[in-house]
């Protein structure tokens, strides 16, 4: 071969790799969120800052060049179209095209339209009858259209927007008459009538006619599900499908069940399951505007921080009006006898007195090991419970019941619980209160000699909580609500259900417990575990009165910083060796 035929030849490799990187790069994205609203009413907090941190996210995806990945703010409904007719030129060629939407959303069926579309709305949307949708949102059939330049590629839509419409922006829709706001948990229809080309993965962060963002709390930065799958992304990395499914799982169970995910694959599913996106992020990847450079939940970490600095402020002024002068606390109760205390064996039980009379009972939990965690085939398995071999090498006293509010009430001297009873456990407590109490128990109750109050590690939790099981639940594979308090209204009298095998009551359901460990994304196994070594949030063990069957298993885990109070949430003391 000549040498101008080699030249030739190279100068046609070059501008074929030229044309291709100049229609489309690794991963191809339009990030809209929209918050601004015409209508007061419709204002929103959260979508501004979902839409940067997908863009932040995907920015840090290495081979991504961040000029592939687009930021709509606000977008009116001419900017929206014209970025979704950009986005299908830019979209030819890229391995993976996405687009993603946070805002408000409706689903209808204007005339002209053979069944329901949903439309995403933009901030200037004002809608006077449904066949104004068309003209006025945007159909979910633009954004199908725009994807469409990418035929043989990973394709996907994640639409984290409720579905029941903007107030003020569709109330006319509800004055006709239509059904824009009913609920509906046909989880298996949450498509409704979304108009998407085969080939393509669509998720959508709640079922038909809910909030997508209804169940945050006042002080969150970001909706449930735009926060897991991002954190999903930079945890695990993987296929788009498996991502957004696991952020479907984590939403459903943090949120209680009141927030359903649904993820549907339409046509192809190897398009998109063929495509990994790498767990590691690049350093130098831009941030989007309003997240900090670093780690993807900086943000959220900071509002926690601050948070913690406002409950310990007000957990000070409340202690200040509550707490009783010190005379007024009674003297401490004899010390038990220390020889039952190191002599413990199942079915044993300990009481220790309590200021004014009353007594907490232990049951002893044996020196043993186990297998901490659930297999994968357990329903509602997540991957930061996989199994690991414990061994609890000391044996300890398990609080035979939740504190209750009696009980904190005789030391603590208020009673800080949303639901009022003495025999309901307390609840409002943050982990921060529960080591005030554990602290005064050390002092006033005298621990049986060899021992001191604390909170029960993770593992001793889980060792505890299942007595000698392996199953879901101390109680079997299944619970109904005969033998556990979960799907309920409020918390339930300790004891209105039967203990497991060691004697102790409500280890599933009733109100969460604090943990002493730090929450690590992966269980520590080993002997005498103490989870993580660094990070922010403590870890809470049982599920609730509020929580779905999953939530209560032996082996969930959650976690909140330590500042955290709910009404579905408590604890329980153990006695552990001091030495």
């Amino acid at each position: 071969m000549t040498v101008l035929r080699w030249c030739t030849l190279w100068v046609w490799v070059l501008v074929c790799l030229w044309v291709e990187r100049a229609d489309g790069g690794e991963i191809v994205a339009l990030c809209i969120g929209n918050n601004a609203y015409a209508r007061d009413e419709d204002v929103l907090d959260t979508p501004v800052n979902d839409a940067q941190l997908m863009h932040r996210t995907l920015c840090a995806v290495p081979g991504v060049d961040a000029s592939d990945i687009v930021l709509l703010e606000d977008g009116r409904r001419d900017q929206m179209t014209l970025a979704l007719r950009q986005f299908k030129a830019r979209a030819a060629r890229a391995r993976l095209a996405l687009v993603f939407y946070s805002g408000h959303g409706a689903e209808d069926q204007p005339t002209g339209y053979d069944r329901a579309e949903t439309f995403l709305l933009p901030v200037d949307a004002v809608i006077g009858s449904v066949d104004e949708l068309p003209d006025k949102a945007v159909p979910l059939k633009l954004v199908s259209e725009a994807l469409d330049g990418s035929r043989g590629m990973a394709r996907a839509v994640i639409l984290d927007c409720c579905r029941n419409g903007a107030r003020g922006a569709t109330k006319a829709l509800v004055r006709a008459g239509k059904d824009v706001g009913s609920l509906d948990e046909r989880v298996k229809n949450a498509l409704g009538g979304a108009q998407v080309s085969e080939g393509t993965l669509i998720a959508f962060a709640t079922s038909p006619g809910r909030k997508s963002a209804a169940f945050l709390k006042e002080s969150d930065s970001n909706s449930p599900f735009t926060l897991f799958v991002c954190e999903q992304m930079v945890r695990q990395g993987g296929d788009l499908f498996s991502i957004v499914n696991e952020a479907g799982k984590t939403t459903k169970a943090r949120t209680e069940g009141r927030q359903v995910p649904h993820v549907e694959l339409r046509g192809d599913a190897s398009l998109i399951t063929d495509y990994k996106i790498p767990r590691t992020m690049r350093a130098d990847a831009p941030a989007a505007p309003g997240v900090e450079e670093g780690a993807l939940i900086a943000e959220r970490v900071r509002l926690d921080k601050a948070r913690i600095a406002l409950e310990e402020e007000r957990k000070r002024l409340e202690m200040a009006k509550l707490t009783p002068p010190k005379t007024a606390v009674p003297p401490p109760a004899a010390d038990p006898d220390p020889a039952k205390a190191e002599t413990g064996a199942v079915g044993k039980t300990l009481e220790v007195g309590l200021p004014g009379g009353k007594v907490m009972r232990f049951c002893y939990c044996p020196p043993g090991k186990f297998t901490m965690g659930s297999p994968g085939s357990e329903p509602g398995h997540f991957t930061d419970e996989n199994q690991v071999s414990v061994t609890i090498s000391q044996g300890f006293w398990m609080a035979e019941t939740e504190v209750t509010q009696g009980q904190w009430q005789s030391v603590m001297g208020s009673n800080p619980s949303y639901f009022k009873g003495t025999s309901l456990p307390v609840e409002e407590v943050s982990w921060e209160d529960a080591q005030e109490m554990i602290r005064k128990l050390n002092q006033t109750a005298r621990p049986p000699s060899g021992f001191k109050f604390a909170l029960p590690t993770e593992a001793q939790w889980e060792y505890a909580c299942r007595a000698g099981t392996q199953t879901a639940y101390a109680f079997g594979s299944q619970i109904t609500q005969k033998n556990v308090a979960f799907g309920l209204k409020q918390s339930v009298p300790v004891k209105s259900y039967r203990p497991n095998r060691w004697g102790l009551y409500d280890m599933h359901g009733n109100v969460w417990e604090w943990c002493s460990d730090l929450f690590g994304e992966r269980l520590q196994g080993g002997v005498d575990p103490r989870g993580a070594s660094s990070g922010v949030y403590r870890v809470r063990r049982g599920g609730s009165w509020g929580s779905d069957a999953v939530c209560c298993r032996a082996a969930y885990r959650d976690g909140f910083v330590p500042g955290y109070r709910n009404y579905d949430l408590g604890f329980r003391p153990a006695l552990v060796p001091s030495r």
